[in-house]
């Protein structure tokens, strides 16, 4: 197989792939850690991704405006 080929293959089912790196990642870590831990590092990971995200598509203006934000909404729950 060229590397064309493979890259090819790659492209094509990138989906699957992240996906079943994911996976063997995850049940590692639960192998390793524990379900709570794993589920912590989860959660983090994707709280991660959502600030990220959130300043990426300009929604969020700087990291304070965040916290703001989330203080002014755990205010309200009080």
């Amino acid at each position: 197989m060229s590397r064309e080929e493979l890259l090819v293959l790659i492209r094509s089912h990138f989906g699957k792939i992240v996906g079943i790196l994911l996976g063997l990642i995850i049940s590692l870590f639960i192998i390793f850690l524990g379900f709570i831990k794993t589920l912590f590092i989860c959660l983090c990971t994707f709280l991660g991704y959502y600030i990220g995200y959130k300043f990426d598509s300009g929604t969020l203006n700087d990291f304070s405006d965040f916290i703001y934000r989330l203080i002014g909404k755990l205010n309200k729950r009080s």
